[in-house]
């Protein structure tokens, strides 16, 4: 986002009677804030012009008009996924049951465990390690009642291991997305444990391993940092996404709008929005409004 204000010594004279080319004062019509949603700002005279004035003190060799200004420092990226990439990861986990009586479940039967997926924000290696065991307890929470079956996901030093106890099942099978496929180089995209046959309880421990993901490239310039207040975009409906914390650079947020806003028109066009680095523009098609988080309107000067 950028913008023009042009500065005329002439201006404001009924103000400031003794304004002139050399030393002047100017009032705007609108205050400009760059403090709004904590964006950094980067500021350039591009052009200035002499009308009718001379310096006669001033030779033609010395008359050279130097502008300078700290260099920022750019935010240091190590991230390996960006938020708007994590939904193409995920694991879909599927089981056939081992047959529990003459009214139990019947031999060959496949159970849908859903899928583990990982919280939606950005991530470097480390942070990711993590999330991976993190998000497979979470799913086993949601998914056995009890602790009967027990699945361990360990991502360290660019090797993911698989840990299973398994009790009720013949076979689990584990089918990695292709983007996460992608990501860590694995082998194969499915890993099949069993059969078990009818024994009590089966260990099995799976190494697969991988490759380092690389570091994405960013070099746009950092517009939020976890300091700031959350920003957010609904329409008259819903909730169309909401930020909170984390550092967002200019690249990693429009990206991610982008892919909200087209995740949100999945089931029908509700409206579209286009940011560019010189403008934004929204067309509204099945709702009525939409509503920015104040620090967001600032961002992309937004009513």
């Amino acid at each position: 986002m950028s913008f023009f204000v042009t500065l005329s010594s002439n201006s404001n004279r009924d103000v400031y009677p003794h304004n002139h080319g050399g030393n002047f004062t100017i009032e705007l019509n609108n205050t400009l804030d760059f403090g709004v949603g904590g964006m950094m700002w980067e500021v350039a005279l591009v052009d200035f012009w002499y009308v009718g004035q001379r310096f006669a003190n001033i030779t033609q060799e010395n008359g050279v008009v130097s502008v300078r200004a700290s260099v920022k420092q750019h935010f240091t990226n190590d991230y390996i996924i960006t938020a708007d990439q994590v939904d193409a990861l995920f694991i879909k986990v599927e089981g056939e049951l081992k047959p529990q009586g003459v009214f139990g479940h019947r031999s060959g039967e496949i159970k849908s465990y859903g899928y583990i997926r990982f919280e939606e924000q950005h991530y470097n290696q480390h942070a990711f390690e993590k999330q991976i065991t993190l998000s497979t307890m979470r799913w086993i929470n949601q998914n056995f009642k009890m602790p009967t079956e027990m699945v361990v996901l360990e991502y360290k030093n660019n090797v993911l291991t698989i840990k299973l106890t398994v009790v009720q099942h013949k076979r689990l099978t584990f089918t990695f997305s292709p983007a996460l496929v992608q990501l860590l180089s694995l082998w194969r995209s499915v890993e099949t444990f069993g059969p078990y046959l009818l024994q009590s309880s089966n260990d099995e421990n799976r190494v697969l391993p991988t490759q380092k993901p690389e570091i994405l490239s960013d070099t746009s310039i950092l517009l939020l940092t976890p300091n700031d207040s959350p920003l957010y975009l609904r329409t008259n409906k819903d909730l169309v996404f909401e930020i909170s914390g984390g550092f967002w650079t200019w690249n990693t947020l429009t990206q991610y709008i982008h892919f909200k806003v087209a995740k949100y028109n999945e089931k029908g066009v509700k409206f579209t929005v286009d940011i560019t680095k010189d403008s934004i523009t929204y067309v509204l098609h099945n709702v009525k409004h939409l509503k920015w988080s104040s620090s967001l309107a600032a961002l992309f000067c937004v009513r």
